[in-house]
């Protein structure tokens, strides 16, 4: 049976796993994590990624340009690399850095619990056999039970893959979003108008939230922009929904709308108006 001690080392050796993984995706170090500690004893060698400033800075320029996404890659990063920031900018990718670093401490959390769960209720089985069965040697007791925990957690572990794939694609997409938003209100102002693009496999709530009956709604930026998503029900979403994501793994997109020039033919699409 594993100890009181070295359940806290595992649930120590968990936190710090999530933060890592979310440290060299982002470059942002989640609370009650020491970067100069994790350094020290090597579990952070090199330098980050910044995922979520890179997804934040590509919606400002593609939102500013249409055709980046056509050119090569190294265009791409260069535009990227020397694109200035405003301290406004820095301040939503700090925020949306935050955002993400919540979802992953909270995914951390539930592996730790979903570890104490798995270990307490193995000691339990094993204290079970052992009062049932006293004729079985102890030393195979002790082999079931490591066994059970290592199938546990394996079944959790991709579970939790699961998880950290949603979290960081729909962290990342948030990210571009808000980039889009961005880089629009530096182009047409605060108050543009913009629709959301339905992604084509998108899910009942997407289609009505951002489409009902066919047609796309029409928002002010400052607006939808204001708005948050998570923590909310799914009528007030369907009623009033902020940028895209809307959910996890949602990929819809926004794009400026300008009800002088554009509108919608029967169809849904958007149609320039005839002078």
């Amino acid at each position: 049976m594993l100890t009181p001690s070295e359940v806290e080392i595992i649930a120590t050796m968990i936190k710090q796993r999530v933060g890592i993984s979310f440290y060299m995706s982002t470059g942002h170090i989640m609370p009650d994590l020491d970067l100069k500690t994790l350094r020290m004893k090597g579990f952070i060698s090199g330098d980050p990624g910044h995922a979520i400033t890179d997804a934040y800075v590509y919606g400002i320029l593609s939102a500013m340009d249409p055709h980046l996404a056509d050119a090569p890659f190294s265009a791409i990063k260069a535009a990227m690399d020397a694109f200035p920031l405003s301290e406004l900018e820095i301040g939503a990718i700090t925020w949306l850095n935050t955002n993400a670093a919540i979802y992953c401490q909270g995914l951390g959390n539930t592996i730790e619990a979903t570890t104490r769960r798995i270990i307490h209720d193995s000691t339990k089985e094993l204290a079970m056999k052992g009062t049932i069965q006293k004729v079985l040697v102890e030393g195979t007791k002790e082999r079931q039970t490591r066994s059970t925990v290592v199938t546990l957690l394996r079944r959790a572990t991709e579970e939790v893959q699961r998880d950290w794939h949603r979290i960081v694609n729909t962290e990342m997409h948030s990210a571009r979003t808000q980039g889009t938003a961005q880089g629009l209100r530096r182009q047409f102002g605060d108050n543009t108008t913009v629709i959301v693009r339905p992604h084509p496999d998108c899910c009942d709530l997407c289609r009505t939230a951002y489409t009902p009956g066919g047609a796309p709604r029409v928002f002010n930026l400052n607006e939808i922009s204001a708005l948050t998503n998570p923590g909310r029900t799914v009528a007030e979403l369907r009623k009033n929904p902020g940028l895209p994501a809307l959910h996890p793994h949602c990929m819809c997109e926004v794009v400026r709308f300008d009800p002088t020039t554009q509108a919608f033919d029967k169809d849904g699409r958007i149609v320039f108006r005839r002078k």
